[in-house]
Formats: C-alpha cells, sequence, structure tokens
C-alpha cells in the first residue's frame, strides 16, 4: 500500500509523519486518538504490506504482483498533486479571499487525476475488503477476453489457502473475500488497451460525466495546520442523493468531492412540485463547481473528526496536534 500525501518541495519518501492509535475507553463514546511514541515516523512504507497483492511467485527476485498495474497512477502521482497544489496557491496569492470560496473549474483536469489515485487508495485498501466485495461483488465473477488476463483469475482462484491465510487472519476476512477482492482489483486495474487504458479510468470518468450526477468539489487549504491522512486512505459516505469522498492531497489541503443523484428524491420532490426536471437536470450535470476555501476551521474538524471515525487503528498527521480531537496523553 503506497501512502501517498504530496509535498510541494523535496522527496516525499523522506519526509516524516506522525502517527496516531485510535482507541475507545470503556464507558466512553466515541473513538479516542493517542500519539505514537515522541518521534514522527518516515512516510515511506507507511501502510505497505509485502505480499498483500502477489498473484504469481515466479521466483525470489521475479513477481507478478499488482504493483505493476497500479505503478502507472503511482507515477504521476507526486507531479498531479504538485501541479494541483501550485494551482491553488497561484489562486491564493492572486485573489481575493471569499467566505463561499474562490473559483477554480480550470482544476477539473487535476482534480479527476487526484481522484483516480484516491479511488484507487480506496479500491485496493485492505482495511475496506469487506466493503469492496459488497458493493462490486458482481465484478469479481467478470473477466477480460484476454488469455492473459485469464491466466491472472485462475491463479487468483487457486492460490493456496497457506499463502492467504496470515493476510486474511490480518484483516479479518474470509479466504473468499480476500480472492473476490483480488478478482475485483484485476478487472478494475488490468490494462486493457496497448495504451494502458483499465476499467478504473472508466469508472472514475463516469461520475463527471454522467448526466444524472451533478459534481461539486470543494478544496481546503490551511497556512498553519495540517488535515490528518486516516489509515483507509480516503472518507466516503453517502445518503439517498449524495456520493462523497474526502482525502488529503498535502500535509496543508484536503479535497471534498460530492456526486449528487440528479433522479434521487430531491429531484423527484421538484418533479411533483411541477418542475421541468428533465432540463434542469441536463442543465446542472453539465455544470461542475469548484471552489477553494482558505484556513476554514469548520471544515478542518469535520475532515478530521470523520477521518477519526472512518479510521481503523491509525491516523497520520504531519502535526504533534491534530486540530479539533482531543490527544490522550496516557495509554488507555
Amino acid at each position: 500500500m503506497a501512502f501517498n500525501p504530496a509535498h510541494v518541495q523535496g522527496n516525499s519518501k523522506n519526509k516524516k509523519i506522525y502517527a496516531y492509535d485510535i482507541f475507545e475507553e470503556p464507558g466512553q463514546i466515541g473513538k479516542r486518538v493517542r500519539r505514537k511514541g515522541s518521534k514522527a515516523v518516515k512516510v515511506d512504507g507507511v501502510l505497505a504490506h509485502g505480499d498483500l497483492f502477489t498473484i504469481l511467485r515466479l521466483d525470489d527476485q521475479l513477481r507478478v504482483n499488482f504493483e505493476s498495474m497500479f505503478g502507472r497512477y503511482e507515477a504521476n502521482y507526486l507531479k498531479v498533486a504538485s501541479d494541483f497544489l501550485a494551482g491553488v496557491y497561484h489562486i491564493k496569492e492572486s485573489a481575493w479571499d471569499k467566505e463561499d470560496g474562490i473559483s477554480a473549474v480550470h482544476l477539473i483536469g487535476l482534480i479527476k487525476e487526484l481522484f483516480k489515485f484516491k479511488t484507487m487508495s480506496w479500491l485496493r485498501n485492505p482495511y475496506r475488503i469487506k466493503e469492496i466485495v459488497n458493493i462490486f461483488a458482481p465484478w469479481s465473477e467478470m473477466c477480460i477476453d484476454s488469455s492473459d488476463y485469464f491466466k491472472l483469475y485462475r491463479e487468483i482462484c487457486t492460490k493456496r489457502d497457506s499463502e492467504i491465510a496470515y493476510t486474511c487472519s490480518l484483516y479479518g476476512v474470509t479466504h473468499r473475500e480476500y480472492k473476490s477482492w483480488l478478482r475485483i482489483l484485476l478487472l478494475f486495474f488490468y490494462p486493457v488497451a496497448e495504451a494502458g487504458y483499465s476499467h478504473l479510468d472508466d469508472y472514475v470518468e463516469q461520475f463527471f460525466s454522467a448526466e444524472d450526477l451533478c459534481t461539486n468539489v470543494h478544496i481546503y487549504f490551511y497556512d498553519s495546520h495540517s488535515p490528518v491522512v486516516p489509515d483507509c486512505a480516503v472518507v466516503t459516505y453517502s445518503d439517498k442523493d449524495d456520493t462523497s469522498l474526502i482525502f488529503n492531497v498535502s500535509n496543508n489541503c484536503f479535497v471534498l468531492v460530492n456526486h449528487r443523484n440528479l433522479n434521487g428524491p430531491k429531484m423527484n420532490d421538484l418533479r411533483l412540485n411541477g418542475v421541468d426536471s428533465g432540463s434542469l437536470t441536463s442543465a446542472i450535470s453539465k455544470k461542475k463547481c469548484v471552489k477553494v476555501f482558505f484556513n476554514n476551521m469548520k471544515a478542518l474538524t469535520y475532515y478530521n473528526i470523520n477521518c477519526l471515525r472512518s479510521s481503523r487503528k491509525n491516523l497520520y498527521s504531519a502535526s504533534k496536534d491534530i486540530y479539533g480531537l482531543d490527544i490522550a496523553q496516557n495509554a488507555p
């Protein structure tokens, strides 16, 4: 697993970050955090699990695994994130701050690439195996018309229990769930064209171009505070109308991407009130709202709290303190 908050300058692998343990106290409601040691740890290697995605073991030196498929997205991440942050910095330096945000629709292309990478991080996070298998269950039985693909598919299906027992025990999943998850990832990331195009590209593009969805993006940037990074990679939530994904980009920036279903209950209410929902849906779906907000502390508190709620064991932060969270001083 890659842990990829970006930094505008320097090699992110040499950056350090503080780790926080998550625990629950008897008789208390909700999760709490406590700093894991007094020193920061290197970003490189956080959330790493060497054998998680191994499909084939040809020998000790040559292995075929998912990391080769992930590499196409990981290779460009730091550049995309740096270009994105440079765009945010430019807005900060050249525009008056507004309470209701500053338009940044020109960053939509970079946001799509960030969203794609974070979607990958969500899909492949071992703490989300049960969730991913539940959402994409039919995908685990699908195959691409390729002999190479089918070979990998069979290798996953025939993995020996002894090879996956430790991983399944570590993340609390069954052998069947683990294999289903690997097959889902294979379908998402296997390159289906010479250019390396995969179903992940199409899946993400649909969120930004589908006529029945309205996309709103809020970018939050801070001068002196750091949003946390959850061990679940991203925070997702949904209700009857909305699906949202919130993710960290750097040690001072996070992004909220919200997709509203224009055929959901709220739009149906408009239909009942005589509104021409067809033309309204078409107009709204074509309008992409992207705004930047600077030093919005209410949003930072909301983000950090939701990261705590969604994480399983750890939070990570560039700061010794987490805004909006009470840091426990002693072990429970």
